[in-house]
């Protein structure tokens, strides 16, 4: 064999390895993708916090307020990239007290949380007591979601009379609003 036969043998076995060795590496960077890929998910389903599993049941009619509260709490404590997921459906929400100018659900320094509804709609059953607050929160996401009140914090209507001589107004209440001496919009703390 010739010199130069010798010399293009050594280069295409070389280029054989090198090409096997090619295909080799670049099946290991798949292998280690998909087993990378299983780890993201596995972070990720362990920071996705449902509220059902709580005892939230979408619809009864039930106090809801406990079991998203210790959802909400476990996906706080573990840290940015959470998220707690809600069925489609109505929430019920009673505050665990009643106090003017409080929310039933505060938190803060919250960094990188996701609630996350599909239709889903909260019905606050106090009126003088706000859904949520995230203060000095960054990155914090509340997604597909309704909110509402069952009582709603107002009057609407309209004056049906007047009487200028004794101060009275007499008004009807649209649908659905309450009255001005309706019990539920009553703030027990203020004494008038």
């Amino acid at each position: 064999m010739s010199g130069i036969a010798i010399a293009v043998l050594v280069i295409l076995f070389a280029a054989l390895q090198l090409n096997g060795m090619k295909e080799q590496d670049k099946a290991q960077p798949e292998e280690t993708q998909v087993e990378q890929d299983k780890t993201d998910k596995a972070d990720k389903a362990d920071k996705t916090f449902y509220v059902k599993d709580y005892g939230a049941i979408v619809d009864d009619g039930q106090d809801d307020r406990a079991a998203i509260e210790r959802a909400i709490r476990d996906a706080v404590a573990a840290g940015s990239g959470a998220r707690v997921l809600f069925e489609p459906g109505e929430y019920r929400i009673t505050p665990a007290t009643r106090d003017v100018g409080t929310w039933v659900f505060r938190y803060t320094n919250v960094s990188g949380l996701t609630l996350q509804g599909d239709k889903t709609r909260f019905l606050f059953t106090d009126p003088f007591v706000s859904g949520f607050a995230f203060i000095d929160s960054q990155d914090v996401k509340i997604k597909g979601f309704t909110a509402d009140y069952e009582t709603p914090p107002f009057v609407q209507g309209a004056i049906t009379a007047t009487d200028a001589q004794s101060g009275i107004v007499e008004y009807k209440a649209d649908e659905g609003y309450p009255l001005f001496d309706d019990e539920r919009l009553k703030d027990k703390s203020l004494s008038v």
